[in-house]
């Protein structure tokens, strides 16, 4: 097991959980994520593969920012969905998108399911004073930092292997 690959996990999970609590994505992890790649990156010497990945973060950025402007995704998810597309480049990005729409449409029906039936368990064991959390909360957008994490991670199987071998 790699360290990178590693911390790529342990990062992509915090974004997870910070997403899920507090429907925000903090700035320094994926900057952190920008970090990890240059160090991969700097290790292994990869020479000529450097424009792909740059060319696949850039695009998904661009991709992001629409969905951020018509209201379809949250700024910093567009911004970790660009800094794990560094990690994929163009080689690695089909495989990157198909597996964080598997994980968002699984987050997406948990998250229903819970919503559904959370409010059953919490009136029997929680004080009647305390609300549910805001993502078990109804009419409450789904937190999709949690889906690209998830399928970033089951994705970076398929990543170049240098990003791993440093």
């Amino acid at each position: 097991m790699s360290a990178i690959w590693l911390i790529f996990v342990v990062l992509s999970l915090i974004v997870a959980g910070y997403d899920l609590a507090t429907y925000r994505i903090p700035n320094w992890t994926w900057m952190a994520l920008v970090a990890l790649f240059a160090v991969a990156w700097l290790a292994h010497g990869s020479g000529g593969m450097w424009p792909g990945h740059l060319g696949a973060c850039a695009a998904l950025l661009l991709v992001g920012l629409v969905f951020f402007l018509v209201k379809q995704m949250g700024a910093g998810d567009a911004k970790f969905l660009a800094a794990v597309s560094l990690f994929a480049g163009f080689a690695s990005l089909v495989e990157l998108l198909l597996w964080i729409a598997l994980a968002a449409i699984a987050e997406l029906i948990v998250i229903i399911l819970l919503r559904r039936t959370a409010p059953q368990f919490h009136s029997l064991f929680a004080e009647p004073s305390r609300p549910l959390p805001r993502v078990l909360t109804k009419r409450q957008a789904i937190p999709l930092g949690a889906g690209i994490a998830l399928g970033a991670v089951v994705a970076s199987h398929w990543f170049p292997p240098w990003l791993w071998f440093v």
